[in-house]
């Protein structure tokens, strides 16, 4: 165990507690350790990643969650030591008989190209809200009703709202700024080689060289000591330490009234191996026209004649005879637990479609199962929400310190804006650079007044 007992007590001290080692976490201990600090991660878990991992399921792995990345996330990893490769791929948006590639390709600008005005309109609509504090228009929905005349060109600037799991006229337009303001680079996505998972772990290699994660340990409560010592109590003992750090998802934080996106409801498929998957494409996304009706009749509790969904193969190995997917889509507002009637329903969209994009799927599916998002929580002890709580344009995260707790905060739900994995890696990396400030200030502070730091 890498760890030192504090001058005043036998307990082991830390120079940082992490509680929860999700991608936030991790991070936050990566960029700690890099600073020569000694870290320790709490994660009440029996594996690291948190929504950034995988599953065994009856015999199977399959991708929790998050899977896939901007093409920053590469970079920041290999800034901190962290040993993961990584391979760009595609998205597929099938709309209406005609395919969209994210990144764009020339299938996708010859289906755009004759509607430049369009994108002109909105990209100048775009400026102007910006320069109006997004006040002229703070939706995507709003600017694009009000710039976009072609319904094709409307419904694909309007599909971040359905990956976020809200209307178009509910995402905050600030957030599509965010991806370029914080270089997240979600227009070229990357996946992790083998996995969410093997991308965690080998964020959780890096922090053990030096550090500690404890797993399967449960933060309970902390109380200040003298000199801004912290004494921790968990379920498996007591630590001590300078800096507490919070990178769990903060429930409780959230008004019991605040306005939340859909949770994902989800297929788990174990295919045949044999099936020859699109090469070079990672998800391929179901998106039917007129995505603000049919996603506003699901925010209603409405099931609605035409959805979206999507599926992406995992990037683990093949097992056995089958490789796993995965079928992401939004149920109605309440049913996070749906009865045999409405999931019946589901099935048959979904399956009466995919074929459409993936030909020959539903002969090589050899298992399918269904997890409802109440499942889901109950299988990780998570949500699945893509945005757990709905802010107004302009709104911001909450700030990574707490003055009055002297707690800081890491993770996809305190600051820097981004309800993703890219977003939570990028606060661990905000949190340890404020820290050693800190660190640097108080020292300096001591050495002017000649008080020891």
């Amino acid at each position: 165990m890498n760890t030192l007992a504090s001058p005043e007590s036998s307990l082991p001290y830390f120079d940082a507690i992490i509680v929860g080692a999700g991608l936030g976490g991790l991070s936050t201990g990566l960029h700690l350790k890099k600073r020569g600090m000694r870290v320790a991660l709490l994660e009440q878990a029996s594996r690291v990643g948190g929504l950034c991992g995988t599953c065994q399921f009856e015999g199977r792995e399959y991708v929790i969650a998050c899977n896939d990345f901007g093409k920053a996330m590469p970079e920041w990893l290999a800034s901190v030591g962290v040993r993961q490769t990584f391979t760009r791929h595609s998205t597929h948006i099938h709309y209406e008989g005609r395919r969209f590639s994210l990144p764009p390709d020339l299938r996708s600008i010859i289906h755009l190209l004759p509607h430049g005005a369009d994108l002109i309109r909105y990209a100048k609509g775009q400026k102007a809200s910006r320069a109006s504090g997004f006040s002229l228009y703070p939706t995507v929905g709003a600017l694009v009703n009000a710039t976009v005349r072609h319904p094709m060109v409307a419904d694909i600037l309007k599909i971040p709202a359905y990956l976020m799991g809200v209307s178009p006229d509910t995402l905050r337009l600030d957030s599509l700024d965010d991806e370029f303001r914080f270089a997240y680079g979600y227009t070229q996505p990357t996946t992790p080689d083998g996995g969410p998972q093997a991308m965690a772990d080998a964020m959780a290699e890096c922090v053990r060289e030096t550090g500690e994660i404890f797993l399967g340990t449960r933060y309970l409560a902390h109380q200040a000591e003298s000199d801004g010592i912290k004494l921790v109590n968990t379920d498996r003992g007591q630590f001590r330490c300078r800096h507490l750090i919070d990178a769990t998802a903060r429930e409780s934080a959230i008004a019991p009234d605040a306005r939340r996106g859909l949770p994902l409801a989800m297929f788990w498929l174990a295919v045949d191996r044999q099936y020859n998957w699109p090469r070079g494409v990672h998800t391929n996304i179901h998106y039917p026209a007129g995505v603000s009706s049919w996603f506003g009749a699901l925010e209603r509790g409405e099931l609605p004649p035409t959805f979206g969904f999507h599926v992406f193969k995992s990037d683990l190995a093949t097992q056995g005879d089958c490789n796993t997917l995965n079928v992401y889509f939004y149920l109605p507002k309440g049913q996070e637990h749906p009865d045999a009637d409405l999931q019946s329903k589901v099935h048959r969209y979904v399956f009466s479609r995919i074929e459409s994009m993936l030909p020959g799927l539903n002969r090589a599916i050899v298992e399918q199962h269904f997890i409802s998002p109440t499942r889901f929580t109950t299988l990780h002890g998570m949500s699945s929400r893509v945005l757990p709580v709905i802010t107004a344009a302009g709104e911001p995260k909450p700030d990574n310190y707490d003055a009055d707790r002297d707690i800081w905060y890491a993770g996809a739900a305190s600051f820097p804006p981004g309800d993703h994995g890219s977003a939570a890696v990028l606060s661990g990396k905000i949190v340890a650079d404020r820290i050693a400030g800190a660190s640097a200030d108080k020292r300096a502070r001591s050495h002017t007044e000649g008080v020891p730091a």
